[in-house]
């Protein structure tokens, strides 16, 4: 099993069977942010890695189609 269901699996057990698990690494966002002033010329670049845990009653890929997709852009 995939460690970072095992890691989701410690919240709940059940995330463990009843979910896939869907990843977006090394996404890069630039954003202003810090406190000294040589942070404040310009943004600067931030990396996230994100797991989801989607319940296979949101996601069930029955199918190869479109429709039975789950749309995750909203979390990039």
């Amino acid at each position: 099993m995939n460690s970072v269901l095992l890691a989701f699996a410690a919240l709940d057990p059940r995330l463990a069977t009843d979910c896939r698990l869907l990843s977006l690494r090394q996404h890069e966002v630039a954003v202003r942010i810090g406190v000294h002033d040589f942070e404040h010329h310009g943004p600067q670049r931030l990396w996230f890695d994100i797991d989801l845990c989607v319940p296979l009653g949101d996601a069930p890929a029955a199918q190869d189609d479109i429709a039975d997709t789950l749309d995750y852009d909203f979390i990039r």
